[in-house]
């Protein structure tokens, strides 16, 4: 049994849908399901766009690839090949340091952490780190992520 046995996630960050056209996807989103769709921005460090919807305790991630950047990636793969939809989750990490410790201790191969940004058009900007489990292509497999403040 490992030292320290606490969780290192604390429950689920949000869902992520990979969408082609992002302005499209918040009007079906908004004006078809009735959800309340927020401003988002974009992620400089992947060339890609994104907008939210809050729920209870996480969110949901809409998730394009940027006009007129040249985008890479996981998604630059996806929506390159035509294709939309589920993406992937992201796990709430209270300590991204001590989880990306833990897993690389219990033999796998660890990514992070690594520090993420969202540009927005008002000035909030959102810093965050996360930590992935290795392969990337591992399907399925969630990545850890704690918002900074």
């Amino acid at each position: 049994m490992p030292q320290d046995a606490s969780p290192i996630a604390q429950g689920i960050d949000h869902l992520i849908v990979g969408v082609q056209d992002l302005d499209a996807a918040v009007d079906a989103y908004r004006d078809r399901l009735g959800f309340h769709v927020s401003g988002g921005g974009v992620h400089p460090h992947s060339g890609t766009a994104n907008r939210l919807i809050v729920l209870d305790t996480c969110y949901l991630e809409l998730l394009a690839i940027q006009p007129g950047v040249e985008p890479h990636g996981f998604l630059a793969d996806m929506i390159g090949k035509g294709h939309e939809g589920w993406v992937g989750f992201a796990l709430d990490t209270t300590d991204p340091d001590r989880a990306a410790r833990v897993l690389r201790e219990q033999g796998h191969a660890v990514e992070g952490p690594i520090e993420g940004r969202l540009a927005t058009t008002t000035g909030h900007d959102r810093s965050w780190q996360t930590v992935r489990v290795q392969p990337k292509q591992m399907s399925g497999v969630p990545f850890l992520i704690r918002h900074n403040p």
